[in-house]
C-alpha cells in the first residue's frame, strides 16, 4: 500500500527502509509457517517513482521444499486496500479495507486471508464453492498482544519463534534485498519483443 512522502521525510527509511525489511519479512514469516520453508527465490524490481536508490516495489517467485510455487508482488507507493494491515485492520493507525491480501490453492481447495473463506471444488465446469469457516477472534489487538509476549519473554517465558527461526526469514528477506539492489529496474528479466 501507499505510504505517505512524510513517512520518509529526514530519516533511515529514505534510502534504506524498504518494503522487503519492514513489510515483506513478515509475510515471508507467514509463508513458512503456512506453507513449509523456503527453498528458492527470484526477484524483479520495479521501477523507482520517488527517486533515488531505495526500492519501492517489485514482483517475487519462490520455490518451497515441498514442491509448492508462489508469488508476491509488493510496493509501497501504489495505493491499494490489499495489504496486511488494511486487510485484517490490526493497526488502528491504517484505514482498514477488510479486502484479503493472501491466497492459497491447493489439488483439494484454496483458501483467501484474512477473510479465511476456503473454496473447494473439482469439477472444472463449476464454479468453486465457498465453505463457512469461523475463524478465531483476537481477544486483543496483536500489536497489544505482541508487546504482553515480549514482556513474559523478558520475565522468562519461552518465545513463541526463537532466534535461529528469524534467522530463516531474516536471511531470506536480505538474499531479497541483494538481488533487487543488483538490479536497476528489471535488468535481469528476458526482454520481449
Amino acid at each position: 500500500m501507499r505510504k505517505p512522502d512524510a513517512y520518509f521525510e529526514e530519516n533511515w527509511r529514505s534510502v534504506s527502509g524498504s518494503p522487503i525489511m519492514i513489510n515483506l519479512v513478515h509475510d515471508i514469516d507467514i509463508l513458512r509457517f503456512v506453507i513449509g520453508e523456503i527453498s528458492e527465490i527470484t526477484a524483479l524490481r520495479g521501477q523507482s517513482r520517488r527517486g533515488g536508490a531505495r526500492i519501492e516495489s517489485g514482483a517475487i517467485a519462490l520455490t518451497f521444499e515441498n514442491g509448492a510455487v508462489g508469488s508476491v508482488t509488493f510496493s509501497d507507493i501504489t495505493p491499494s486496500p490489499w495489504g496486511f494491515e488494511a486487510g485484517t485492520g490490526e493497526n488502528p493507525n491504517i484505514g482498514t479495507t477488510h479486502q484479503d491480501m493472501m491466497w492459497i490453492t491447493g489439488t483439494k481447495g484454496a483458501i483467501s486471508f484474512p477473510s479465511m473463506t476456503l473454496w473447494k471444488g473439482t469439477d472444472w465446469g463449476r464454479a468453486a464453492e465457498p465453505v463457512a469457516l469461523s475463524p478465531a477472534l483476537n481477544e486483543k489487538t496483536p500489536l497489544e498482544a505482541q508487546l504482553d509476549h515480549f514482556l513474559n519473554v523478558i520475565d522468562g517465558a519461552k518465545p513463541l519463534i526463537d532466534v535461529a527461526d528469524a534467522i530463516v526469514t531474516l536471511g531470506l528477506a536480505e538474499a531479497l534485498e541483494t538481488q533487487l539492489a543488483s538490479q536497476t529496474s528489471n535488468s535481469n528479466a528476458t526482454k520481449c519483443p
